[in-house]
């Protein structure tokens, strides 16, 4: 009976000892995992507005001196574009970065065919040197004047090299960018456009709504088809050939309030699907001055359709005329205000 005891006693014990060990195994099991997780390239862990953002595909294009970051879930997309490779801090911000020796940086967040860039915020980069970016991202964007909270962080994301020719961006869909040449022929960085904007009007034009901080590119065809469209000065006349009237705003706008209208040059566009794809180049005279597009491209720009007209009418003479306010008054009309080239405001 006292050897019976001793067996089922020993018997309890080893089965105590093998639970523990089962047990403790397991949790080293599951540490080993989370760690093993945590350093997985690629790691990303964000948020939008408190709501978690996973994405599936992660990308680090080097362009030159700048990196391209890419985040999307499929649905969702965030950008970033910096104007230095280096480890370190950028500010986000909507101005234009390129021209700047701070380390900056431009967010821009996509959703549902519309992009909102990032107003203001923080990015961090590190491992620049080991061919791989870690780092984490926080910046606010306007939808309907409202604020977005975006942030998330990134572990391990392998960066690669452009290519395509030059510092330009890789074909990144919903992307834009130019390069500009000043009056003595300096080229500046790729102008990466943060705000962009496709719109076919009732009578059969494409506006191509172009932005970087305070810089506004527009160009206007008259025509929705594909093909080579000549850049002219004289406005879009009445034409089987197809026409582009290019003009740009050089930071925010000339205090007397004029353009730099493009008179030579070309614009290529490539129609499928409701998307747009192009390039162009073209000159762009400017008080006695001449500065230059080249090497512009966009890739894959959404087109909207303009709003239907519920009411209009003309006043006034041929010359041109630029609202530049509009608000509804109490009896339910409206009251524009602007500028016309009679000089008259």
């Amino acid at each position: 009976m006292f050897h019976l005891r001793t067996i089922v006693s020993t018997i309890n014990k080893k089965k105590t000892v093998f639970f523990i060990l089962l047990i403790l195994f397991n949790i080293l099991f599951y540490a080993c995992n989370k760690e093993n997780s945590d350093n997985t390239a690629g790691v990303f862990k964000g948020t939008i507005n408190g709501e978690a953002f996973s994405p599936t595909i992660d990308t680090i294009t080097k362009s030159g001196e700048s990196y391209t970051l890419t985040f999307s879930d499929g649905n969702r997309k965030i950008v970033v574009v910096t104007n230095n490779i280096s480890d370190g801090t950028y500010v986000i911000t909507s101005n234009n970065i390129d021209s700047s020796t701070e380390k900056l940086a431009t967010a821009v967040y996509f959703n549902a065919g519309e992009s909102y860039p990032g107003q203001s915020g923080t990015l961090t980069l590190s491992g620049a040197a080991s061919g791989n970016l870690s780092g984490t991202y926080s910046f606010t964007s306007l939808i309907n004047t409202k604020p977005v909270s975006i942030e998330g962080s990134f572990k391990s994301v392998r960066i690669t090299e452009a290519s395509s020719t030059g510092n330009n961006p890789v074909t990144e869909s919903d992307s834009a960018w130019v390069t500009r040449v000043d009056v003595i022929g300096n080229s500046s960085p790729v102008l990466h456009f943060t705000g962009k904007s496709v719109t076919r009007t009732s009578n059969n034009q494409l506006v191509f709504i172009f932005t970087v901080g305070t810089d506004e590119l527009k160009v206007v065809t008259n025509s929705t088809e594909s093909g080579t469209y000549t850049i002219c000065m004289n406005g879009l006349e009445p034409s089987t050939a197809k026409q582009a009237c290019l003009s740009y705003i050089f930071n925010g706008g000339d205090p007397d309030g004029y353009y730099a209208w493009a008179d030579t040059g070309t614009f290529n566009i490539s129609v499928k699907d409701g998307k747009v794809s192009g390039t162009f180049s073209s000159d762009l005279p400017y008080r006695g001055k001449t500065y230059f597009l080249k090497d512009g491209k966009f890739i894959d720009l959404s087109i909207k359709d303009e709003k239907e007209i519920i009411w209009q009418s003309i006043y006034g003479g041929t010359g041109d005329d630029e609202p530049s306010c509009i608000r509804q008054t109490s009896d339910g009309g409206f009251i524009v205000a602007g500028w016309t080239d009679i000089g008259r405001k």
